[in-house]
């Protein structure tokens, strides 16, 4: 009989000091690290989680509280830990399978300390320190993006004209994997090294391998009116959303931002041509999963604006040449039928386009063709990805801690003769010592149903008698 021993690892790094006039300070001499496993108790627990789109990800320790020798003075991690120290949470379901250390799941930094003490039943003191944060997600909305008469505050703020003469990214039309490699090169990261000299503190890596090059990010008056945080204006001109995604990725090297577009599937092809990675599930972990159905998102009109290109091509000129074509707008499958579900409109906006010369006319005429070529496809791409939503399951996962199991990864379970994958857009996982190890998942995408009713056209009929006895229902076996 296989027996799981989940194991579990969590190294704090100092990276500020506080003097005993209470005055806060860079921690310096070297790293600084505690090992916060000894503290870990029966009523202690650690929660990570990570979602696609979102500002970061957080994490959330409860450790025993007692007392901790630390440079030469013994006091509780309450008086030991502050905001902006680093966190490193390792964990693993089998970790005889790994050499060394135990895999990193979460790369963090403290936000929040605070410390319960109450008396139990028994007549004991019950006391306990939590500690909370974010992943490097925080550093993008710590970076401001505002405009302040005289910038008193210099390059801290991203105002006026700054992002050109001081971090040297063009006040220009660019590519917009370009654009995002570019804010974590020459913005986020000689932030971040500011923090700390204890080595603690890593620089981000960026994947924009899954981006589209062609897709040019229009940022038209953002210069002249800029607003909220580095974050927010990733995710505007990024395209954040149906068009891209962007999540955070620890590894050992560091976190790596990841921005792509959605790794989508229209049958067996990636309508994006972007590669996933695929975690195999066995249906005996499983210990719920929710899915549904719904035609909330069934859409057979289909519209992309464009406000930032709409003043150099004349769009609504240009949306004359659609009528003609009505092919073009119209999503008419039997999946998003007019006739069953009636008008549905799906109705976006995007801040990419491709770049339009303002002269000669010549060439001015040959640049609106290539963007009314280019929202064409846009458009038959974004039909792709949703012609089939009302088949399609979104919901929850429950299943035996996996640590493998992250964002932006499709899971595969087969129950009996089913096979279903399931597109993980958040995932939590939670470390009760002495107790368990789960993962919790939600996804979207989920192609359990519409496999379930190819089921008979592929030679296996009764669906309902093949999935009895897995998944969810599934005894332990030997």
């Amino acid at each position: 009989m296989k027996v799981d021993s989940p194991a579990i690892d969590i190294v704090l790094s100092k990276c500020i000091n506080r003097d005993t006039s209470g005055k806060s300070a860079r921690y310096a001499g070297g790293a600084k690290q505690i090992n916060l496993a000894p503290f870990l108790t029966e009523n202690s627990s650690v929660t990570v989680t990570r979602k696609i789109n979102a500002p970061a990800g957080s994490f959330q320790i409860t450790v025993g509280d007692r007392g901790y020798m630390h440079d030469g003075t013994m006091d509780s991690l309450y008086g030991i830990v502050e905001p902006m120290d680093i966190v490193e949470i390792r964990m693993a379901r089998s970790p005889y399978e790994y050499q060394g250390k135990l895999p990193l799941v979460f790369r963090g930094v403290v936000s929040e300390i605070h410390r319960d003490e109450s008396m139990g039943q028994d007549g004991k003191p019950q006391r306990s320190v939590v500690i909370s944060g974010q992943d490097w997600g925080k550093f993008l909305q710590i970076i401001v993006d505002k405009k302040i008469r005289g910038n008193p505050l210099g390059t801290d703020w991203l105002s006026n004209m700054v992002m050109q003469t001081h971090y040297g990214i063009p006040v220009a039309i660019m590519s917009a994997p370009d654009l995002i490699q570019q804010c974590v090169e020459k913005i986020a990261n000689p932030f971040i090294k500011k923090f700390s000299d204890t080595g603690a503190i890593v620089p981000f890596l960026s994947d924009v391998s899954g981006a589209d090059p062609t897709d040019e990010a229009m940022m038209q008056g953002y210069y002249s009116n800029p607003m909220g945080t580095l974050w927010d204006f990733i995710k505007k001109y990024g395209d954040l959303g149906p068009f891209y995604e962007m999540f955070i990725d620890d590894t050992e090297q560091g976190p790596v931002l990841v921005y792509r577009k959605p790794p989508f599937l229209a049958g067996t092809t990636s309508i994006y041509g972007t590669q996933f990675e695929a975690v195999n599930v066995e249906s005996s972990q499983v210990q719920r999963l929710r899915a549904s159905r719904s035609d909330a998102d069934v859409a057979n009109y289909v519209w992309v604006d464009h406000p930032r290109t709409a003043q150099l091509t004349a769009m609504d000129l240009n949306l004359m040449s659609f009528g003609q074509d009505p092919a073009t707008l119209l999503l008419d499958t039997p999946n998003s039928s007019r006739t069953l579900y009636g008008v549905r409109t799906l109705e976006l906006t995007s801040q990419h386009g491709v770049i339009l010369q303002a002269a000669p006319e010549a060439i001015f005429k040959q640049s609106k063709s290539s963007f009314l070529a280019y929202m064409k496809e846009k458009l038959r791409k974004l039909k792709l990805a949703n012609q089939d939503n009302v088949v399609l399951e979104s919901g929850t996962m429950v299943i035996a801690g996996n640590e493998k199991v992250k964002v932006g990864r499709v899971l595969v379970i087969q129950r009996g003769r089913f096979i279903g994958t399931y597109y993980a857009t958040s995932v939590t996982h939670t470390f009760n010592p002495f107790q368990s190890f789960m993962t919790t998942v939600q996804f979207v995408r989920g192609t359990g149903f519409d496999n379930r009713s190819r089921n008979e056209a592929t030679g296996v009929p009764n669906p309902y008698l093949q999935e009895i006895g897995h998944g969810p229902y599934e005894s332990a076996k030997p």
